[in-house]
């Protein structure tokens, strides 16, 4: 009788055991999810994402679909544009959605294709002459409006033009200040999508405001880039025998190259496949819808 209570308790023993295990192993499944940590600035940038705290918009809705392609799952945050490059060099994010090339910034970001096509145009009053090229900025003594730590600080310094900076800016409040401004001329760089997207934002055109739009100035269409950190978990590079160093440094001729098994890698992937199904097209043109 006792060796059958002993057995008893001995199965009850057991069974609360195998309990307790199954339990400690469901976090342990959930923690092994694929995070991917998107991060932003705190302002918005339509339609791409809105201004904080809201994060609709054309990037959620690419990256949370390309994520879950490759079995991971997007988190994004919201920090001031210098604190958000610290966490992307530190490798505390993963990437930023859409990122200007820079040879400073390339040091500490591995730029992959996002899938979207963009464009850059510069902004004036209406009073400035075509501009075609930087170089126009100086002849006509332009002062160049971009925020802190932008990229295109080293254009800027390269072609000798007087920069304003700021800690943030969007298109709605350049647009005010640019017409205000009665005894200086400022130029803005704007992203196709911005421009396009500004009427449906304010309900009137940059050209209705008395503003103009220098669409030769800069650069043609291209394709945009996201900044994915080289600090990452999600990162890993191997040589890229493809890379000439007689040739300037760009997202397509750099060191290094993609590991095949990173996912970072798997996430470019993914990105293309939607850009060849159209599916980054069907996205892009939803918010316009």
């Amino acid at each position: 009788m006792a060796h059958s209570s002993a057995q008893s308790l001995l199965r009850f023993y057991w069974f609360i055991g195998i309990t307790v295990l199954a339990l400690c192993l469901v976090p342990s499944v959930h923690a092994s999810t694929c995070m991917l940590k998107m991060v932003y600035k705190e302002g918005g940038k339509e339609p791409l994402i809105k201004e904080m705290p809201n994060n609709e918009g054309v990037y959620k809705d690419l990256f949370s679909e390309a994520a879950a392609r490759i079995g991971c799952k997007l988190v994004i945050s919201r920090f001031p544009k210098i604190r958000l490059m610290k966490r992307l060099k530190s490798g505390e994010s993963d990437f930023y959605p859409g990122s200007s090339f820079s040879n400073e910034r390339a040091t500490f970001l591995y730029y992959v294709s996002n899938g979207l096509l963009t464009a850059e145009y510069g902004i004036t009053n209406k009073s400035i002459p075509e501009l075609t090229s930087y170089e126009d900025l100086k002849k006509h003594s332009i002062t160049w409006l971009m925020e802190n730590e932008s990229s295109k600080i080293e254009k800027a310094e390269k072609y000798q033009v007087m920069i304003g900076k700021r800690n943030y800016l969007n298109l709605v409040f350049v647009s005010k200040y640019i017409t205000r401004a009665k005894d200086h001329n400022y130029f803005y760089v704007a992203d196709k999508e911005i421009v396009d997207y500004f009427p449906q934002r304010v309900g009137k055109s940059l050209d209705e405001l008395g503003l103009k739009v220098h669409k030769k100035c800069c650069e043609g269409i291209k394709p945009m880039y996201l900044g994915f950190s080289k600090k990452s978990s999600h990162y890993s590079e191997i040589k890229n025998t493809a890379y000439d160093d007689a040739r300037p440094l760009s997202p397509e001729n750099v060191p290094v190259s993609m590991h095949s098994d990173s996912i970072v890698y798997k996430l470019g992937k993914a990105l293309s496949n939607m850009q060849k199904e159209g599916r980054v097209d069907e996205i892009y043109q939803r918010w316009f819808d």
